[in-house]
C-alpha cells in the first residue's frame, strides 16, 4: 500500500466522519462492511468458541497448552495485510495446539504422569 497526502479540504470531511461514531456497529456503519472489520468480528467469535472448548478440557495435564491457546490473540497485531498475515500464522499455531490438546503426544503423557 502506498501512502497518500490529502489537502486541507479533507478537514470538514473528517469532522463529518467523527460525528458518525454513533453509527458504529449498526447496519449504517459503512466501515463495518470492510474485509478487515469482518475479519475482526470473526476473530472475536472464533476466540469465544475457542475459550469455551479449552475451558472444558482444562486440567493440570493440559494447563500449559490451554494457556498457550488462550494467549494466541496477543500475537495478532497490525492493520490490513499485516494483520491478515499475523492472523493466518496464529491460526496455524492454534491448529497445532488444538491437535496437541485433543491428543497429547506420548512423551508429554509420560512427563505429565511423572
Amino acid at each position: 500500500p502506498k501512502k497518500i497526502t490529502l489537502g486541507s479540504w479533507m478537514v470538514p470531511v473528517l469532522r463529518l466522519l467523527a460525528k458518525g461514531k454513533r453509527l458504529r456497529g449498526t447496519w449504517a456503519d459503512i466501515f463495518g462492511h470492510t474485509a478487515d472489520r469482518r475479519l475482526e468480528r470473526r476473530m472475536i467469535d472464533e476466540y469465544e468458541t475457542l475459550l469455551t472448548e479449552i475451558a472444558q478440557r482444562l486440567s493440570p495435564k493440559t494447563h500449559a497448552t490451554v494457556c498457550a491457546l488462550a494467549a494466541l490473540p496477543l500475537q495478532i497485531r497490525g492493520y490490513g495485510h499485516v494483520k491478515r498475515t499475523s492472523y493466518e500464522a496464529t491460526k496455524q499455531r492454534e491448529n497445532e495446539l488444538l491437535s496437541e490438546l485433543h491428543s497429547p503426544s506420548p512423551a508429554k503423557r509420560l512427563a505429565a504422569a511423572e
